[in-house]
């Protein structure tokens, strides 16, 4: 155990009571107007949130970014307490938020989407999306990304950060095609291979995160797997969407793949990941979400506990954002759903309960 630990811990330990219950998630799915479950965040932790941004939105954008804020403010805590050893593992884990931000503008770019569509998107907050807390984009980047011709200058402006000069590989293949998901999959491939970098050799005590980490490209290359499976594309088309790094090596990726269909696929995959249950829902639904959804919930059951019990090490940290991020995402879920008039049992479905 590092000494070093002893404040942030102190201080993340008592906002953690703040984080839902599940009885409390339970009473949000109960509802079903969004204004009865925007007003439940804001009689709770969320109050401060709603407050600073209601003079600017309105809901239903509102209560999406008093969500978004509130896990940015969950983040800024881990960063004003982080122990100096320990800051560039958490810098390179809360860069995948640029990364989020940065797709959001460029794919509101090549839809042809303005700043004000766009910005109930961008995690931010007061106005400064998450990137500026660790370290990169800051909100007037933002603004002049989105207010650049084309995608293409996009990524000249980003090459100063480095995003773009990765992204540019696949230029000339988006000039020919106008496909841009090449270019987006390289963002998930920069923003692991760092992550991976500041994790590996940082104090030898942080196995529970490198292992969820590793989990995590798992999930990612399953569900681009999964999706070109679906699209019938070969696995050389989408090899620019594999991540390396995970538990499950290329060459292994590339024997599954040759499965006939997705239920093949899954059934190849069941050594490493017992995917089943989302395989029936698929089977009745073909919605490939359910996959997702499930390797989420599956790796959190595996290492976040594990994460909870060690206390004074890095393993606390990333499990203070975790938690934040899995909030973030049950929240969302259950108020867009309810925007949306969806069923209990659908938003159910898409929630991250393991750690709940």
């Amino acid at each position: 155990m590092d000494s070093t630990y002893i404040g942030s811990y102190g201080r993340l330990r008592v906002y953690q009571t703040e984080f839902f219950s599940r009885q409390q998630i339970d009473q949000l799915l109960s509802m079903t107007d969004p204004k009865d479950v925007s007003a439940f965040l804001y009689n709770g932790p969320y109050r401060e949130d709603y407050d600073s941004l209601a003079a600017v939105f309105k809901d239903p954008d509102l209560t999406e970014m008093a969500i978004n804020r509130h896990m940015v403010r969950n983040n800024r805590l881990v960063m004003f307490s982080v122990p100096p050893l320990a800051k560039n593992a958490v810098m390179a884990y809360l860069s995948k938020w640029d990364i989020e931000n940065i797709k959001t503008v460029i794919s509101a770019k090549f839809l042809g989407h303005g700043i004000r569509d766009a910005e109930p998107f961008l995690v931010s907050f007061r106005d400064v999306p998450l990137g500026i807390m660790s370290g990169t984009l800051t909100s007037e980047d933002y603004r002049n990304m989105i207010n650049l011709p084309n995608v293409e200058a996009i990524l000249n402006y980003l090459a100063r950060f480095g995003y773009g000069t990765y992204m540019m590989q696949f230029l000339e293949d988006y000039r020919k095609t106008g496909d841009i998901s090449p270019m987006l999959y390289s963002l998930d491939r920069y923003y692991y291979l760092n992550l991976i970098s500041a994790l590996k050799y940082y104090r030898g005590d942080e196995g529970p995160v490198l292992n969820y980490v590793r989990s995590d490209i798992d999930r990612q290359n399953i569900v681009t797997m999964l999706k070109g499976k679906v699209l019938k594309i070969a696995f050389e088309r989408m090899a620019s969407g594999i991540i390396d790094g995970g538990n499950i090596g290329a060459s292994r990726l590339r024997e599954i793949y040759s499965s006939q269909d997705v239920v093949s696929v899954v059934d190849a995959l069941k050594q490493y990941y017992d995917l089943e249950v989302p395989k029936k829902n698929y089977m009745e639904t073909g919605n490939l979400y359910h996959f997702d959804i499930a390797m989420r919930n599956i790796i959190a059951r595996r290492y976040l506990d594990t994460m909870s019990m060690l206390p004074l090490s890095l393993d606390s940290l990333f499990y203070f954002m975790l938690r934040s991020e899995f909030e973030r995402h049950n929240l969302r879920t259950i108020y867009l759903s309810r925007v949306n008039g969806m069923p209990r049992e659908i938003t159910e479905s898409l929630l991250i309960t393991e750690m709940v």
